[in-house]
């Protein structure tokens, strides 16, 4: 199957004017509020040219999510339906409600072994007017790399992968071991469109969306520092994989968002799996997350502070997917005896 991106993801809210309100003091994506024919409302969220990346439907309580894959045309998405049906996969077509709502040309949806509803579409409509951002802002990266990414909890980590890498065609990117195994699969240029990670609980774990200027980010910082200091569920700091620069700031429905900047995309003719020491070179304090996890990160950082590890130099100009393609993997590589080590634990995970 032949996904391209990540197009958009959908999410029933019990508030949707507290989603306004992070809209344009936090995240500067560009809202809008309407009436859907049923009599509730609803918002979304662009984040480009497309008519909305997020849809936010109204309702009594939090909970219900979607998210859409797109692919390239009609004659894409009839291979895929094959594809299903040969794999004995059940999927349903699109009621004109929801293609409505998604403003999508046609759309079919299944669920994943956790029961994540997941779309596959084509055709997400642009928008008639330019992109506005709620408050002045650089803009999102977006594009080919898709909306960002989603990352989810799942119960079985290899079963939830087969079925994304098998059935779907994500490939992987590298993968985390410890203090829960995580893996991190792409479908275009970036790192990761979509990421598991196997603990208990069930639905998102965090979402991201990426700026093209970095001073946004920091811009967002203060204000989550300042009017979401609560809701802080990771402080300022870098990744290991993806190189992204970034905070995560729990939003009005619960999950964390991740809001970040600078990652890098993936040469496939010369990129390895490779497993993680940890997902943070620094930072990403996880002052929102279990004790736990929040002890191995230490760890973890503190391994990376004594062995030097970094990202190499980098910068954003006009083409960035063209900066990163050649960038070597420093981040994630530790010793040769950190790997070696974990070699003979990570052969079932990738």
């Amino acid at each position: 199957m032949q996904l391209h991106s990540l197009g958009y993801m959908g999410l029933n809210v019990s508030d949707l004017a507290a989603w306004q309100r992070f809209s344009r003091r936090l995240l500067g994506t560009q809202s809008r509020r309407f009436a859907l024919p049923d009599g509730r409302e609803a918002v979304t969220l662009r984040l480009d040219e497309k008519c909305h990346r997020f849809i936010l439907t109204q309702a009594e309580a939090d909970g219900a999510h979607y998210f859409g894959l797109e692919l390239a045309d009609a004659a894409a998405l009839e291979a895929a339906r094959r594809q299903l049906a040969d794999a004995g996969v059940p999927f349903t077509e699109a009621t004109r409600d929801e293609l409505a709502l998604r403003r999508v040309r046609q759309m079919i949806w299944l669920r994943d072994p956790d029961g994540n509803r997941v779309e596959l579409y084509h055709g997400l409509e642009d928008a008639a007017e330019p992109f506005v951002p709620d408050r002045p802002l650089g803009g999102f990266r977006t594009g080919e790399l898709g909306m960002g990414h989603i990352v989810l909890i799942v119960a079985q980590l290899e079963r939830a992968r087969d079925f994304y890498c098998k059935l779907l065609g994500f490939r992987v990117s590298d993968y985390v071991l410890e203090p829960n195994r995580r893996v991190f699969m792409r479908i275009n240029g970036r790192h990761h469109s979509l990421a598991l990670g196997e603990r208990a609980g069930s639905g998102i774990a965090h979402v991201m969306v990426e700026v093209n200027e970095f001073d946004d980010v920091g811009r967002a910082y203060d204000v989550a520092q300042t009017e979401y200091a609560s809701g802080i569920f990771s402080t300022l700091g870098r990744h290991s994989n993806d190189l992204m620069t970034s905070f995560y700031v729990k939003t009005p429905s619960g999950f964390p968002i991740e809001y970040g900047w600078g990652g890098r995309v993936v040469d496939e003719a010369s990129w390895q799996i490779e497993e993680l020491f940890g997902p943070s070179l620094w930072g990403h304090d996880r002052i929102g997350g279990a004790a736990e996890a929040r002890s191995a990160a230490d760890q973890q950082r503190e391994y990376a502070l004594e062995q030097g590890i970094r990202a190499p130099l980098q910068w954003v100009g006009a083409t960035p997917a063209d900066e990163y393609a050649a960038a070597p993997r420093s981040a994630s590589q530790g010793t040769d005896q950190h790997q070696s080590a974990s070699a003979a634990k990570a052969d079932h995970v990738e």
